[in-house]
């Protein structure tokens, strides 16, 4: 389900850092947001139902997490690059969220278990907004200097 986010993604996403940073932060309160309906869902049904946000949330954050380390990584290390994200998203963390959700659902219940999912996402919304307006910052300044170069020529 998640072909359609990375064709409408592919096509209309700037491969800018700005505009990626942005859309991750987009995506992370998307994320919050499936985490609370999650731990509100009292049915299969609803459950069945939020999950289609999945399609949207994984899709969205996995294509543009690939595009940016593209971005950022210089050219001769680009592969290394994409194996470290691809290592990180799927290896390291997906078996620490394995065995840690794991455990917090059969200790805490479901309820709580998301409220701290819905918490984590919420924290890494702030930390890319923090992090787009530091290469907002950063882009100003730089713009600012290259004219004031080429007024002073």
């Amino acid at each position: 389900m998640e072909v359609p986010v990375f064709l409408l993604l592919d096509k209309y996403l700037k491969k800018r850092s700005e505009t990626m940073l942005g859309w991750l932060i987009i995506i992370c309160l998307l994320f919050s947001f499936r985490w609370l309906l999650m731990s509100l869902a009292s049915s299969a049904y609803q459950v069945v139902f939020v999950q289609l946000l999945h399609s949207i949330t994984f899709g969205g954050y996995y294509y543009i997490g690939t595009q940016l380390t593209s971005h950022l990584v210089p050219s001769e290390y680009r592969s290394s690059g994409q194996v470290v994200y691809g290592l990180t998203w799927g290896g390291i963390s997906g078996i620490a969220a394995g065995v840690l959700g794991g455990w917090m659902f059969e200790e805490l219940g479901a309820a709580v278990l998301y409220r701290i999912r819905l918490a984590a996402t919420a924290a890494g919304a702030l930390g890319f907004l923090l992090l787009w307006q530091a290469v907002r910052a950063a882009d100003s300044k730089r713009e600012r200097g290259v004219h004031g170069k080429a007024e002073s020529l």
